[in-house]
C-alpha cells in the first residue's frame, strides 16, 4: 500500500488580512481540526513522548542526511526499531512523497519528489508527513475518504511535534540569480493551508503543554499564522483556563483506554485459559469419536 504525501491546496489558502486575519479558515474547518485532534489524543496519546521537535537541518540531496533526518523523525514518535530508507526521485505530477506501508516490516521505504532537492523546508515538511502515515498505520488509524484521511495525516504530525516542519515547509521559495536572470522556484503543498496548520499548532499547544513549544524556530510568516490561530481559538477555547479543557479531554480519552484495557484483558483470558480447554475437549471428542467407529468397524458395520 503507499500514500502520496503532498498535493497542491484546493481551500483554505492562508492570506492575512490587515495583519491578522485568516482567510478560509471557517468554524467548520477548525471543527474538523479540532475533532481529528481528539482521534489522535484517543488513538497516539500514550505513544508519543509530548514534546515538540524543533526543524531539523537537511540537505536534500545528501542521502545519508536524509536518512539521518527520517531516523530522528521516527524515534520521535517511537517508531525507533524501523529503518527508513528515504531516496529522492521524480514521482508523478502533484505528488511530493509516498511511503510503502506494510505489515510487520522491518524497513519503510519513502520516496520524495526530485522537486524537492532545492526546498529542504518542503522537503523536510514531506519527510515528516510520510514518516506520520507509518506512525498512523502501526497504531491501525485510517479515516476514510482518502483526502480527509491526508488530512488527518497533517494534524496528526502537529499533534506528534512535527508542526514546526510542517507549517514552515508547506510553502517556500527558492531565487537564484545568473547574470541578468533571476530566477524564483517557489512551492505550496500539503494537505493543510497554513492558516490550517496555524490553529493546529495553537490548539495543540492547549491540548498537549510541551516543553519546547513555544522556543519552535518558526519562519515569520509561520508564526503570524501560529498567532492568529491562538486567536481563532480565543473565542472558542477560553483562556483563562485552558488546561481544565485539555484534563476533560485526557479524562475521556482514559475513560476509553480502561474500557479497552479490560476488553483486551478478557480477550487474552479467552485465548490463555478457554480456547486452550475447549480445543483440549475437542480432541478428546473427535478421539473418542474415532474409538467408537473403530468399533464399529470390528463388529462389522462399516
Amino acid at each position: 500500500m503507499q500514500s502520496s504525501g503532498i498535493l497542491p491546496l484546493d481551500h483554505g489558502e492562508w492570506a492575512p488580512i490587515g495583519g491578522s486575519i485568516l482567510r478560509g479558515v471557517t468554524p467548520e474547518i477548525v471543527g474538523d481540526i479540532l475533532r481529528k485532534l481528539l482521534l489522535c489524543e484517543r488513538r497516539l496519546g500514550g505513544a508519543i513522548s509530548g514534546s515538540a521537535l524543533d526543524p531539523i537541518d537537511v540537505n536534500p540531496r545528501d542521502p545519508i542526511a536524509l536518512q539521518d533526518a527520517a531516523r530522528d523523525l521516527a524515534a520521535h514518535v517511537g517508531l525507533e526499531d524501523l529503518t527508513f530508507v528515504v531516496s529522492m526521485a521524480k514521482l508523478a505530477t502533484n505528488v511530493g512523497g509516498h511511503v510503502e506501508l506494510r505489515y510487520a516490516q522491518s524497513e519503510v521505504f519513502i520516496e520524495l519528489d526530485s522537486a524537492l532537492e532545492e526546498l529542504p523546508q518542503s522537503a523536510l515538511a514531506a519527510l515528516a508527513h510520510e514518516v506520520t502515515h507509518k506512525l498512523l498505520h502501526e497504531h491501525q488509524v485510517w479515516i476514510e475518504p482518502v483526502l480527509e484521511n491526508e488530512r488527518l495525516t497533517d494534524i496528526a504530525a502537529v499533534y506528534a511535534g512535527f508542526g514546526a516542519m510542517l507549517i514552515n515547509g508547506c510553502e517556500s521559495e527558492r531565487v537564484t540569480t545568473s547574470g541578468q536572470v533571476r530566477t524564483v522556484q517557489s512551492f505550496k503543498g500539503g494537505y493543510l493551508s497554513r492558516g490550517e496548520l496555524g490553529v493546529t499548532l495553537a490548539a495543540v499547544e492547549r491540548l498537549r503543554p510541551r516543553s519546547g513549544e513555544g522556543g519552535l524556530t518558526l519562519e515569520p510568516e509561520a508564526a503570524r499564522a501560529v498567532a492568529d490561530g491562538r486567536r481563532v481559538l480565543a473565542g472558542i477555547w477560553p483562556d483563562e483556563n485552558p488546561a481544565s479543557v485539555a484534563d476533560e479531554v485526557r479524562e475521556v480519552v482514559r475513560s476509553e483506554q480502561a474500557i479497552l484495557a479490560t476488553v483486551a484483558k478478557d480477550v487474552t483470558f479467552l485465548r490463555e485459559h478457554v480456547l486452550p480447554a475447549l480445543e483440549k475437549m475437542a480432541k478428546k471428542s473427535h478421539r473418542r469419536l474415532r474409538e467408537v467407529l473403530a468399533e464399529i468397524s470390528e463388529l462389522g458395520f462399516v
